[in-house]
């Protein structure tokens, strides 16, 4: 896999995916720049900039403050950004009152290791070969798994999530899994809980 970041980012909808998901949101909710900024303790310029796809590296703590914010999963902004030029956008069917402010109900970056430490597990992947199909050092993925990095970059995401999967549903749906336990959407497991086996090596190559 080893998509380089440049590259990959010519191929995904990127920042003017998730531009066109905010806009279509927005409008959706009627909610204006200020009352969306007002909802998630941010400044209106910021909306502005993000749906103008002038904000260069989105991280998932934005767009859990997003989903937040629009009363919608953070799913919805992780695949606009995820998915492949071309491919539709979801629509945002679903309503999610908001419950807890942001940074009540926000889960983080160690739900997030947790997450993406079991599917390398399910996987029986190590963390060196997780790294060569998604372009990371090794080094980097034992800090995302351990929850040292506050606010992943979704272009991190979605090279781990093309590393852990060969179909675009599939790779949209690890996205998203990895997005959701950040955001607390979803309960991660505690690593301390996960059933692991005794080694993690890559697949074998066939003969």
């Amino acid at each position: 896999m080893n998509d380089d970041a440049d590259d990959l980012a010519a191929l995904i909808g990127g920042v003017h995916g998730l531009a066109a998901m905010l806009r279509r949101v927005r409008a959706d909710r009627e909610l204006t720049y200020e009352q969306l900024a007002e909802r998630i303790d941010s400044a209106p310029a910021l909306i502005d900039a993000l749906e103008s796809a002038r904000w260069p590296d989105p991280t998932l703590a934005t767009v859990s403050l997003l989903g937040y914010g629009c009363e919608v999963s953070v799913s919805l902004f992780v695949a606009s950004f995820a998915l492949p030029i071309g491919e539709p956008l979801p629509w945002p069917r679903e309503h999610r009152p908001p419950s807890d402010p942001p940074h009540v109900r926000l889960a983080g970056p160690h739900a997030f290791g947790a997450t993406l430490c079991e599917e390398r597990y399910r996987l029986n992947w190590t963390q060196a070969y997780l790294g060569e199909r998604a372009g990371l050092k090794e080094i980097e993925v034992g800090k995302l798994e351990r929850g040292q990095v506050p606010a992943p970059a979704l272009l991190t995401v979605t090279r781990l999530a093309r590393a852990l999967a060969d179909t675009t549903p599939r790779q949209i749906a690890h996205a998203t899994l990895l997005a959701r336990s950040y955001a607390g959407e979803i309960t991660a497991r505690p690593l301390r809980k996960l059933s692991l086996p005794d080694r993690h090596e890559p697949p074998a190559e066939p003969d």
